[in-house]
Order: structure tokens, then C-alpha cells, then sequence
């Protein structure tokens, strides 16, 4: 995951502008439009401006880039603009910091100053108006429906009505059990709208009734039905919901793939949600093709000792599924660039923040993730199936779910069944499936793989020592700590082995501690929150550098620097965020300062701020190396990226085989 770009956004969203200073006064709600007008446009001129270098090979012609503070100078050449990187070779990396710097303070300001401006006089008459309109379409809706049954009366056809709804309530039993039979109970159809939807309805009812309604009936119901279906929009002031996005990309802004009000209007979605499919799609072809990558490069590594081992991960790669994320996206997930792969259902998924990088680097990104599913950590589980729950990349159709989510599919891929793919590794009661385990059937896909039987046991210990990452391991002595810390704590609570379940599995994890490190030392989750294992990130990286390193070789010589450069510059974007908030935009604080609005974060505390950051990935709870020793300490330990990038391998850094 890119932990240091989502940790300086958590620090961006903090600079929220402070409640210091009464906006001054004498402003007209027109005249703080009008600036903010002003500002945004001037903002915007600056985003769109012309990019500083065409290409990395171009830029690295006069600077010697071979550390990740170089590699940073060419991405910090556009901080103030709204793409930090346009690859050569297709994608581009998009500037968040900037949008979330700027929009946070602006949109803060632009909400305080219009209310502070705001007659609230205007505000009881805006009210009395919305509850009027209201009562109004409430009227409308009850009149229609009074037409409608009049009809039926004077046709005498009450007792056709009668046998349409009895017809409806048996199509809408029907439609729930074939959901409940092919496991599509997660979904539900787009409810009709216009007067064509619910004619199509209505003409099925008859037909499954065997009665029909008279013209003049069935024009009158289908009135009623269209306009109690119209939805009465909720109550917003308008002054304060004329506020303009600086972005202009969805997938920078995710209100744009979901928010007709944030788009413009629902056309627009439309087309925004058209696109995000089209993303998808490619990530998806980039996801099986990188898939074939990895399963290349283990059949590679096959000897004439671990072919059993070999096998058992070239399944595990076979079987990852890729899920995309639902709309609206989980902010708490996406919070910015984004990807994961879930041990819990031996699926990737991705954020719409990074489906516009250039392909190498989601081809790296990917790598990484997939990587996951054979790290020294999680092989050293078993992968099962769980019969009777469907897996959550299965049939991710494009229509609202109970949820009122929007689930997509790569357009062309199958329904992946019934079954459930997992990770069962039952070490951590908070990741234990056991609930699921002990309701459903599960089968044995993969045995798991200990530590001591890993065909990369020894690029494991090399990754661990200090000339390359060195990577933290699991403590051991952590863990027991932590173990008798809960062990006292309980009994201090009166619990014993026959009266807590709790007690007993801790006392035996404590029992079989030392030969479950044995196995699974290298899992980030033994130790607790504190001095977290950092091998399963640091292998991931490996992995994906393996795969970088294949995709250089069967390059064009005159391509490969660049190629190598769009593999990292995902990664490098974090490195952004100090330079993008040490270039705060005066026009932006002008217009702060005359409406007396002001920063929580200003410029000359920005170095303190991204000290905290680099603090807390250093710290021992963090689960990945800093930003700049996977990048020269992995990444650039490959001598076939290093020569890519014009450079020799790092000195003193050793390179894992």
C-alpha cells in the first residue's frame, strides 16, 4: 500500500482551515463568489500549464538521477501543476496533493465566509419555499393516485387490479429465490422510473395475470407511478451548493464518478462512469498479463528440489482474482492512491487514484500485490475454498446492490461460482475466518509453505540483512511479552482455562510460540503493533522488482530507461507532498487572509510536517521500509534496472538472488 502518501494526506487533512478570525465583514455573497471565481481560475491556469520535462530520459541527460532524492527532483519540477509525470509510453501520474492542499482550504473558507454572509431571514424563506415545493409534489402524487383509482372504478375493473398485484407480489417471490439460487442476493435491479420502465412492468403483470387494463386505466396508473417515483430533492441552501471542484479529472476527484450534483449533471456521471469502466478494463488485461509475468518467473526459479513448492505458488498466483471498487469508493480505503490484496479472499483490488499511472508501474504495483499471495507470510498458510459463499470478485455487475453500492466487473470475465477462496491463517484471531469455517465446507487448495521449506528462504534472509533493506522480522520476544501481557490480564479478571476459551487459545498460542516463528516469522502480525515484521512488504517489492527487470530485458534498448522510470514513479509521487506544501499558492492565501480565514498548517511548519512523516515510517510499528530504501535498496539493487537508469547498482548495497 502507499502508506507514505496516505499518511501526508491524513497530515493535509488536518490543515483544514482553522476557526481563527471573523470573516470580515461588509462581504456580499456575490462578491465571495466572484473571488473565489477569480482564484480558481487563476489556480487552474497554473495546473494546466505545460509540463517541465517531456520525458525522464530527456531530464536525466543533465542530472545524474541515481537515489530516490533525485529521482524526486524530476517529479517535484511540476509540484504546482496537475499532472506530476506524463510517461512517453502512455499514463500519467496525477498531482493529489496539490487538489487536496488547495480544495481543502478554499472549500473551508468559501463554506465559512457564505455563512457568515448569509441572511438568515433568507434562509426561513428558502425553507418555507423547499417545504411548500414539498407539500406540493406530495399533493400532486395523491391526486394522481385518486385519478388512477377513479378509472378503475368507473371501468369497473377493480377486480383486474386486483389479479395485476397478486401477479407483481408472485414475479417479485420469483425474482428473490432465483437470487438466493445463484448467490446474486448482493444485487438488486435498477428500480423503473419513466413511464416506459413501469409500462414494461406493468405489460409483464398482465400478461402473468392474463388480464389487461383499459387505455384510458393504464395511461392514469402509469402517471402515478412515474411521478410518486420522482424523487423530491433534499434541502440544501443554494448559495453554499454552488461550490466548483478544482478537478477536473474523476479520477483525482471520485465525486465525479458518483455525484451528479459534484459533475454537473448526470449525463456527466454517465460518461465518468463510462471511462472508470474502460480503466478498469484496462487494469484488468494489465492484471492477467502481469499474472503471467509472476508464473513465468517462479517457473524460472524451479529446481530439482522445489518443484512441489513451485507449484503450490504458481497456484496461489493463478487463483488471485481482481475485484475493482465499488462506487462511491470507501473513503477510508481510497483515501488516495491505493491497492491491496486481500488474504481473505485471495483477491487485488485497486483504487480509481491509480488507474491512470503508466503501465509499467501498475504492471509493478500490481506485481507487488499479487506478490502477496506467495510472501513468506501468507504461504506459509494454507489457501482453502469455502463452499456456499461467493467470492467477492464474482458477477460484480453494474447496478446498485442492496448497499446502494455500484459493483463492477472487467467487461468479458466469468463468474468465479460459489466458493470462496481464503487465507486460513488462524495465528490471528482478528483475521481468524473461523466463523466461517465452522458453518461451511472448505476444502484444501495449497498446503501451506514454513519458512524453513520456502524455495526463497535465502533471498528472505538476504532482504533481512543490512546490505540490502533490512527488513525487521517478527519478534519473538515481542510476541511473548505481548501474550503473557493478555495471559495476566485475564486471570487478573478471574478468568481460568475452564471458564474463558479466550485464556485456553492463549495459553496454547504461548505453548507452540517459538515453533509457530519458526514457520511464520516473517508474518507482520505476530508481534502485535509494535515491531511489526517488515519481510512480507519488503519480498512484495522484490517480486515486483523480478518483474520489472523481465519487462526491461524484452524492451527496446532506447525504451528502457524510461520503462524503468514509469515502474517507480507511482511510488514516487509521495515524495511530492513536502515539496507541494512547502509551494503554497499566494493568490490562494490572499483570498484567505481578506476573508479572514487562515491555515491550521502554514508554509514554515511544512518541514516539521514531513519530518512526522518520515518519523512515523521509520517507527517500529510500521509493516514497510521508507520510500527511499525501497527504491534504492531494492529496486535499484537490480543490476538490470540500475543499468536501465544509466546507473550502477547502489554502492554497498547487495543485490537478493
Amino acid at each position: 500500500m502507499h502508506s507514505r502518501l496516505l499518511l501526508s494526506l491524513l497530515l493535509l487533512a488536518v490543515a483544514r482551515v482553522s476557526g481563527a478570525g471573523d470573516v470580515a465583514g461588509g462581504h456580499k455573497e456575490k462578491d465571495i463568489i466572484g473571488d473565489f471565481d477569480e482564484v480558481r481560475v487563476e489556480l487552474r491556469a497554473k495546473l494546466e500549464a505545460p509540463l517541465f520535462c517531456s520525458s525522464y530520459s530527456d531530464y536525466s541527460k543533465t542530472k545524474k538521477s541515481c537515489e530516490f532524492s533525485e529521482f524526486c527532483g524530476f517529479m517535484n519540477e511540476n509540484h504546482g501543476r496537475a499532472t506530476l509525470y506524463q510517461s512517453p509510453n502512455g499514463g500519467s501520474v496525477p498531482n493529489y496533493d496539490v487538489f487536496r492542499r488547495e480544495e481543502v482550504v478554499l472549500k473551508a473558507c468559501y463554506t465559512k465566509a457564505l455563512r457568515k454572509a448569509h441572511n438568515p431571514k433568507d434562509d426561513k424563506a428558502v425553507k418555507e419555499a423547499y417545504g411548500q415545493q414539498t407539500l406540493e409534489h406530495r399533493k400532486a402524487v395523491l391526486k394522481a393516485r385518486a385519478d388512477y383509482l377513479a378509472a378503475v372504478s368507473a371501468r369497473g375493473e377493480s377486480a383486474a387490479r386486483d389479479k395485476i398485484d397478486l401477479a407483481a407480489a408472485q414475479t417479485a417471490i420469483d425474482d428473490a429465490d432465483v437470487a438466493t439460487k445463484s448467490g446474486k442476493t448482493g444485487t438488486a435491479a435498477k428500480p423503473p422510473r419513466t413511464a416506459a420502465d413501469f409500462e414494461a412492468v406493468l405489460s409483464k403483470n398482465e400478461a402473468r395475470a392474463k388480464v389487461r387494463l383499459s387505455p384510458q386505466t393504464r395511461a392514469a396508473y402509469i402517471a402515478y407511478l412515474v411521478l410518486d417515483a420522482e424523487p423530491v430533492p433534499p434541502f440544501k441552501l443554494p448559495v453554499l451548493d454552488k461550490w466548483e471542484t478544482l478537478a477536473k479529472d474523476p479520477f483525482v476527484d471520485l465525486a465525479l464518478l458518483y455525484d451528479p450534483a459534484e459533475a454537473g449533471s448526470a449525463a456527466k456521471v454517465a460518461e465518468n462512469q463510462k471511462l472508470y469502466q474502460a480503466k478498469v478494463d484496462r487494469a484488468a488485461m494489465i492484471f492477467e498479463s502481469t499474472k503471467v509475468s509472476l508464473l513465468e518467473f517462479l517457473e524460472r526459479s524451479r529446481t530439482s528440489t522445489n518443484g512441489e513448492q513451485i507449484d503450490n505458488m504458481r497456484k496461489r498466483v493463478e487463483l488471485v482474482k481482481f475485484r475493482p471498487q465499488p462506487l462511491p469508493v470507501d473513503a477510508a480505503i481510497c483515501v488516495g492512491p491505493n491497492a491491496f490484496y486481500s488474504s481473505g479472499t485471495h483477491d487485488f483490488s485497486i483504487c480509481p487514484q491509480d488507474l491512470e499511472i503508466p503501465e509499467e508501474s501498475l504492471r509493478r504495483t500490481i506485481a507487488h500485490e499479487v506478490g502477496h499471495a506467495i510472501d513468506p507470510c501468507t504461504i506459509a498458510s494454507p489457501l482453502v475454498s469455502v463452499e456456499g459463499v461467493r467470492s467477492a470478485v464474482s458477477k460484480g455487475e453494474t447496478a446498485p446492490d442492496a448497499t446502494g453500492f455500484i459493483r463492477y466487473k472487467p467487461t468479458g470475465f466469468s463468474d468465479t461460482g460459489k466458493t470462496r477462496l481464503a487465507v486460513d491463517s488462524h495465528d490471528n484471531i482478528e483475521q481468524s475466518l473461523d466463523e466461517i469455517y465452522k458453518t461451511h465446507k472448505t476444502e484444501t487448495v495449497a498446503v501451506g509453505i514454513g519458512l524453513p521449506q520456502n524455495p526463497f528462504a535465502s533471498v528472505v534472509g538476504c532482504l533481512a540483512s543490512p546490505e540490502s533493506v533490512g527488513a525487521r522480522m517478527a519478534s519473538e520476544t515481542q510476541a511473548q511479552r505481548s501474550l503473557d501481557e493478555e495471559i495476566r490480564r485475564l486471570r487478573a479478571q478471574g478468568a481460568t482455562e475452564e471458564n474463558s476459551e479466550l485464556l485456553g487459545q492463549m495459553l496454547r498460542t504461548r505453548k507452540g510460540l517459538h515453533a509457530r516463528f519458526v514457520k511464520k516469522g516473517a508474518c507482520g502480525y505476530l508481534s502485535g503493533n509494535a515491531e511489526q515484521s517488515q519481510m512480507q512488504e519488503s519480498f512484495a517489492d522484490w517480486v515486483a522488482s523480478k518483474v520489472v527487470e523481465d519487462d526491461i530485458k524484452k524492451a527496446d534498448a532506447a525504451k528502457r530507461r524510461d520503462l524503468a522510470f514509469d515502474s517507480m514513479t507511482s511510488r514516487l509521487a509521495s515524495c511530492n507532498s513536502a515539496e507541494s506544501l512547502s509551494h503554497l499558492d499566494p493568490a490562494v492565501d490572499g483570498l484567505l487572509k481578506k476573508l479572514g480565514c487562515s491555515r491550521t498548517a502554514p508554509a514554515d511548519s511544512t518541514a516539521e510536517a514531513h519530518a512526522a512523516i518520515d518519523n512515523a515510517e521509520k517507527a517500529t510499528s510500521d509493516a514497510h521500509p521508507g520510500d527511499a530504501d525501497r527504491i534504492d535498496r531494492i529496486f535499484m539493487a537490480n543490476p538490470t534496472i540500475a543499468q536501465a537508469m544509466g546507473c550502477a547498482p547502489g554502492k554497498g548495497v547487495k543485490s537478493c538472488e
